[in-house]
């Protein structure tokens, strides 16, 4: 697929993609023209100049199935473009100078990361182990899934059960560490980035411990350079390599639709798609669940999140799941006491585990635990 609004420079993708991929002019034509499978979009200069940053976003937001974005850019890239089209959700870039030749490597071997992704994870569904995978996901951006991750991971655990591992795969934006105050040595790119062969102790030694929760961090990478290092194989192999030694394991994604996400899923035992009572991310989890609901190894359960819920400015849950056809499972209420907590590096269901938004996650952890099949007797 190309997006380009520029006649002359989309016509000339396409027929360095030797003609054979759709084309729109906008991000908006997007949901009118994308296919049933996972795919590569072709972002051409016009549309990287008009939306920007937010490109990816609105792509995600627009498509029917997982994408993966490449730039493609009208100048020479300089040093920092990497780092920041990564920033922005872009799994690649090409210039001038790559040609129509390394246009079309580029995408081949995109499109071949998302197929084997696809087709197999390399990690069965970790519910059917008893180990709790519950993934923690939304459609747009600033939705809270981290706040929802952190304190979902401190509400799992229990004496005597095991530890629970909290996984930040938000490899552009990713703040865990940050929000937990920790300063981990290690991160995520450290021990996912390779062939998707990777020990348990070698996850856990690059983990650190949050004592007031007592769960287990493995952070996201420092850089969104370092990011590009991590791929859906080696993601999928750290999930279950985690799963190994945790009595649940949750993890916090991005936005994006790449083989990491694609990854994650296929080894969730449970979902949790946040989304807050706004109309633009009502619609973001409406085409969430549609995507979610056409992969090839959806996750077993899934469940909706509405965070912020009871604002005085969203739309009530009522007219959300009337609109959704589908019941939100949690209310977690809006409330000031939540910033305060992250900006005190504070994790709220410890902290204040009567405030009512720690109940809702409580009860959220509750729904988890019911659900999750109890281990096999071993022997």
């Amino acid at each position: 697929m190309v997006v380009e609004s520029d006649g002359p420079t989309r016509a000339a993708l396409v027929e360095a993609l030797d003609g054979q991929v759709l084309s729109v002019r906008t991000v908006d034509e997007l949901s009118m023209r994308t296919p049933s499978a996972p795919l590569v979009v072709v972002v051409g200069p016009s549309a990287l100049a008009s939306d920007g940053p937010t490109v990816v976003q609105l792509l995600v937001a627009n498509a029917a199935r997982p994408v993966r974005c490449l730039a493609v850019v009208d100048h020479e890239p300089t040093a920092s473009d990497p780092d920041l089209f990564a920033a922005a959700g872009f799994a690649d870039m090409v210039g001038p100078a790559d040609g129509p030749e390394g246009l079309r490597a580029r995408v081949d071997r995109l499109a071949a990361e998302m197929v084997v992704v696809g087709a197999s994870s390399g990690v069965a569904p970790s519910g059917t182990a008893g180990t709790l995978v519950a993934v923690v996901f939304s459609a747009k951006g600033g939705s809270g899934t981290s706040i929802v991750a952190s304190n979902l991971a401190a509400a799992l655990v229990e004496p005597g059960a095991g530890p629970v591992t909290l996984i930040d795969a938000d490899g552009a934006s990713g703040d865990l560490a940050v929000m937990l105050g920790l300063e981990p040595d290690l991160t995520l790119a450290d021990v996912a980035d390779g062939d998707g062969c990777v020990s348990p102790g070698v996850v856990e030694h690059a983990m650190v411990r949050h004592h007031p929760t007592g769960i287990r961090l493995l952070a996201s990478p420092f850089e969104p350079a370092f990011a590009t290092r991590v791929r859906g194989k080696g993601m999928a192999a750290v999930i279950a390599a985690a799963a190994e030694t945790s009595s649940a394991v949750v993890v916090d994604t991005s936005v994006v639709f790449d083989d990491v996400l694609l990854a994650t899923l296929a080894a969730a035992s449970d979902l949790i798609v946040v989304a807050t009572p706004e109309v633009t991310s009502v619609r973001a989890l409406s085409v969430a669940l549609q995507t979610v609901a056409g992969l090839e190894s959806p996750p077993a359960r899934i469940r909706v999140a509405l965070n912020r819920a009871g604002s005085v400015v969203g739309v009530d849950a009522a007219t959300i799941e009337d609109a959704l056809g589908v019941g939100i499972d949690v209310c977690i209420p809006s409330d000031l006491a939540v910033p305060r907590s992250v900006n005190d590096a504070r994790v709220l269901v410890t902290a204040e585990p009567a405030h009512p938004v720690s109940v809702a996650i409580r009860e959220l952890a509750a729904q988890l635990r019911v659900s999750t099949p109890t281990p096999p007797p071993s022997g």
